[in-house]
């Protein structure tokens, strides 16, 4: 079939299941037959899903140009423009648009009324329009035919759910958001069952913060497995950083962590997305980072003032510290000018002390070191349980899914570094003590068990892409995987994660690239997983990078 043949399909998958099928269009597009105004409505999607909403709207702009004696398609790119106006906050040309949409509504052909019905809903929730809506009342918004749309259906009840909230109908709307996210997994449509869950989480979170921060890592969970591409869901980073900001979770170190690597994904510039529209939570996680690097802090009232709070006597404090009374009357009353970490750990266990985001750096840091060694304790213990093989899968996998690891992973992405931590697996003893030199290590030890949300979907996909190789295969891998340079490593990361998850029901054949055949046969490869790997990069260079990569990795351990 002719590229130009299968834009309705295209369009049938890309509406199914949302900006998951991103390597579909990037399939098209490097067919040159595409028609003009496909292949720039094709693009605008994609720089949509960048977060690059201008860049995108200039794209549809032209596109309806081009779409004007096409009904279908030219009300198909108005919807597309609206929703991009929502996206830049374009308040005036938003409201015109919405307005024209409404008005015509009727004339809309009904292949493109159900997507019509859902952003013209989700639009007037978000944007808070009072006006009675005639137009809506006329065509049947719960209409069978909505319902037997599942895609449609679900970001119909999101924009339900929004409504409730604006009217302050709080229960009403959890159930209807929950009702969203479970129409979204049966399809499933990664972008509906995420922001059904962060959109609850959201609005849940001065509710019930705990509910809402384990929604939240849901939602996080769920963006780490169906998309690589972190600008697309850094929203949800936010959502969950903000519930445990008001859980007062003690893994909010991660989140923190992970925004501000995160961060240097996100468009610059203004609007939805951007690193201008996160600025204050940036600025925030900059502010309350933990630096592992200090161990001996001023005592500046704010620490004396703090540690005052906390105590009734400094006896009791004693008792309850072991630490010195004397000490700590010399700390309370300034008489001592530097305060050792190890002293503020021994007060803030033996005190009870929670920290927040105002909590000064020195005590949060300390408490931060301390969750760290905590959890090392309890992760090391997990690991000791563990056979050679499945130790092995872990180190690599986690290793495999760290977000630029020459920030995160300082030290153990040196050269030789992480082959010295393979080796010493089979000797837990050694491995320990290994680990426990830094708190960057601990924290990876800590996320071979436990993860950031985030971090862990992405690491249960490269653990998924390990053990379905056969042993032998797998032992090779993985002795030529630590061997290779960081680039080649970031491909195959990749690879790994992308192969798993794409590996669904599509409803369309994927073609395999001529590039990937002997490849595919080689790894003994499914064909539309890794079609769809190859074709889920960006561009041609990319594409090329991780060919080689494959023909490099397959001399070595096939």
């Amino acid at each position: 079939m002719r590229t130009n043949e299968k834009i309705p399909k295209i369009n049938e998958v890309v509406t199914t299941f949302g900006p998951y099928s991103k390597p579909f269009l990037n399939m098209c597009l490097s067919n040159e037959e595409l028609e003009l105004r496909w292949r720039m409505y094709f693009k605008s999607l994609l720089l949509s899903w960048e977060n690059e909403h201008s860049e995108a709207f200039k794209l549809i702009e032209e596109t309806l140009k081009l779409s004007m004696t096409d009904k279908s398609t030219y009300y198909f790119l108005l919807i597309r423009k609206l929703d991009l106006l929502l996206k830049m906050n374009d308040k005036d040309r938003g409201k015109s648009v919405y307005e024209k949409l409404r008005m015509e509504f009727g004339s809309i052909p009904p292949v493109t009324r159900k997507q019509a019905t859902t952003v013209l809903l989700n639009y007037k929730a978000i944007r808070g329009i009072e006006k009675k809506e005639e137009t809506f009342k006329k065509i049947r918004l719960w209409s069978k035919i909505y319902e037997q749309d599942n895609s449609a259906w679900a970001f119909i009840l999101l924009g339900k759910a929004r409504d409730e909230v604006k009217n302050g109908n709080m229960t009403k709307s959890f159930s209807i958001f929950l009702k969203a996210f479970r129409i979204a997994e049966t399809i499933p449509h990664p972008s509906g069952m995420v922001n059904s869950l962060n959109d609850m989480a959201w609005y849940m979170r001065n509710i019930h913060s705990f509910w809402s921060c384990d929604i939240a890592k849901k939602a996080v969970h769920l963006a780490g497995w169906y998309f690589e591409d972190v600008e697309y869901v850094f929203f949800s980073f936010d959502t969950l950083m903000d519930c445990q900001v008001l859980a007062k979770d003690e893994e909010l170190y991660k989140s923190v962590s992970l925004i501000l690597l995160a961060k240097e994904y996100l468009p610059k510039g203004s609007g939805r997305g951007s690193q201008e529209h996160y600025h204050k939570r940036i600025e925030l996680c900059k502010r309350i980072a933990p630096n592992f690097e200090v161990s001996r802090y001023e005592n500046v009232k704010e620490i004396r003032t703090y540690l005052k709070k906390h105590m009734n006597s400094a006896s009791q404090a004693k008792r309850f510290s072991g630490v010195g009374k004397a000490n700590i009357l010399a700390i309370l009353n300034g008489r001592v000018k530097m305060i050792k970490g190890h002293t503020l750990k021994r007060l803030i266990k033996g005190l009870k002390i929670g920290i927040d985001t105002n909590s000064p750096f020195a005590i949060r840091n300390e408490y931060t070191k301390m969750v760290i060694e905590n959890g090392f304790e309890k992760a090391i213990e997990e690991v000791e349980k563990m056979n050679q093989s499945e130790r092995t899968i872990l180190l690599i996998s986690t290793y495999m899914v760290y977000l630029d690891r020459r920030k995160s992973l300082s030290y153990l992405s040196r050269k030789g570094k992480l082959k010295e931590a393979f080796d010493l697996l089979n000797n837990m003893e050694r491995f320990k003590a290994f680990m426990f030199k830094r708190y960057e290590t601990m924290e990876f030890v800590n996320s071979m068990i436990k993860a950031h949300p985030f971090i862990q979907a992405r690491k249960d996909l490269a653990k998924a892409y390990l053990e379905r190789m056969p042993k032998r295969i797998r032992e090779r891998f993985i002795q030529k995987y630590i061997a290779m340079d960081e680039e080649e490593k970031k491909i195959i990361d990749r690879f790994a994660r992308d192969y798993v998850r794409y590996d669904i029901k599509w409803g369309m054949r994927v073609s395999v690239p001529d590039e990937m055949k002997d490849l595919i046969q080689s790894f003994h490869l499914k064909k539309r997983p890794a079609s769809l790997s190859y074709w889920a990069l960006d561009d041609e260079e990319e594409r090329e990078k991780l060919v080689s990569t494959l023909k490099k990795l397959n001399r070595h351990i096939l």
